[in-house]
């Protein structure tokens, strides 16, 4: 964990505890907090506001199980008056949108590659990326999103599905950037947080708010405290996909091997950890390498 900008010693630094390197995240954060400005320094909301350092504390909490203020930093974001559920599938990832937190602002950028669309939309042959069949497949009938954020093609007699969240493949100057944070996982944080301190009929009407927008009904105000971490981890799987949660919800929540087993033959548990990269470790003889590389 390097905190200074001595060269000499940084380069001799051991690796530190999980927990001492969230514990700094959490410090940063917090005077990030302190230090930002509710309104956005720029338009487009490309630079960093107080409640994008909400945000990602939220997620920073929820990822230690410190349920209480998981909420509470979720609250903050939800509660602010500045964000809004786009209730329009399709105007979700607009750079317009009033349901994004924090948006990568690509004005003035040249580089195609970083234009979200051409990553995922094909041109004129097969996409580069298709869905999992699992994924593809776990939709609730009618779920909108489906409807509206992917799109399937057939080869060969089988239809595959690509994500259609970002639809432009034109370098169209502000019409969609990449977005890190937006409203909607704000509420299923606070759904999770909610559910796992027993306020399951709070963390209900959370999920719901994402539920509905999707037109695949409600849940239940009779949901059990499992049944609703089920329909969470579940919402998280289909409103985030391709944005870059579902690995790491899996392996926070221990289901990595479990899951990944199943679609991928020959997944080992130990690649839940990736390799430290040989340059790092010439660099740094300390830091060794993790295990089974």
């Amino acid at each position: 964990m390097v905190t200074t900008t001595d060269a000499i010693n940084n380069s001799k630094l051991p690796r530190n505890e999980v927990a001492d390197v969230y514990a700094q995240i959490i410090t940063d954060l917090k005077d990030a907090k302190q230090l930002l400005r509710p309104a956005y320094p720029s338009a487009e909301r490309g630079r960093a506001n107080r409640y994008v350092a909400s945000a990602l504390l939220a997620k920073v909490y929820l990822y230690q199980k410190d349920w209480a203020n998981a909420e509470a930093e979720a609250t903050d974001v939800i509660g602010s008056g500045t964000y809004s559920i786009v209730t329009n599938l399709n105007n979700v990832f607009l750079s317009t949108s009033n349901e994004t937190i924090w948006q990568i602002s690509l004005q003035g950028n040249t580089n195609q590659a970083a234009i979200p669309a051409i990553e995922f939309v094909p041109a004129a042959t097969t996409p580069t990326f298709v869905l999992y069949d699992t994924l593809a497949n776990t939709f609730e009938a009618n779920d909108q999103r489906k409807v509206n954020w992917t799109k399937a093609i057939t080869w060969q007699g089988k239809e595959y599905r690509y994500p259609f969240k970002y639809k432009v493949r034109q370098t169209t100057a502000g019409t969609e950037y990449p977005i890190v944070f937006r409203l909607s996982e704000m509420y299923l944080i606070r759904a999770e947080a909610r559910a796992n301190q027993n306020k399951t009929e709070d963390g209900i009407g959370d999920i719901n708010q994402v539920r509905g927008r999707a037109q695949i009904g409600l849940l239940p105000l009779t949901t059990a405290k499992e049944a609703l971490l089920a329909a969470v981890e579940h919402e998280r799987w289909v409103e985030l996909f391709t944005e870059a949660d579902r690995w790491f919800n899996l392996k926070r929540l221990d289901r990595a091997n479990a899951v990944l087993s199943l679609i991928k033959p020959a997944w080992k548990p130990f690649q839940q950890l990736y390799p430290i990269p040989q340059q790092e470790r010439n660099a740094n003889p300390i830091l060794g390498d993790n295990p089974e590389y």
